[in-house]
């Protein structure tokens, strides 16, 4: 993925189409959640052997975060991940 700041979208230097485009390559999924206005989320779900997580995305019909809130809290019963942070964080605390 683009390091932060790479993708500002008020970049003049990069087209509407490469800014969709850039933003796609590493998140496809997310653009059309974001259109409909469905509730989604991403939960850290597995770990690289570099301790960084990848998330899993879910989405739920629109109206409906009750849904999503209650699978994310099964999720981390199951699979505790508060915890787990990368070696680098931008946790202060």
């Amino acid at each position: 993925p683009p390091r932060l700041g790479e993708l500002a979208f008020d970049d003049d230097s990069r087209s509407l189409q490469d800014f969709i485009a850039l933003s796609h390559s590493y998140s496809p999924y997310t653009a059309i959640f974001n259109a409909t206005g469905q509730p989604a989320m991403s939960v850290p779900l597995y770990w690289t052997a570099d301790s960084l997580p990848l998330g899993s995305h879910f989405a739920a019909r629109f109206g409906d975060e009750l849904t999503l809130l209650s699978l994310a809290g099964q999720l981390e019963r199951a699979q505790p991940w508060a915890a787990r942070r990368p070696p680098l964080s931008a946790y202060a605390g």
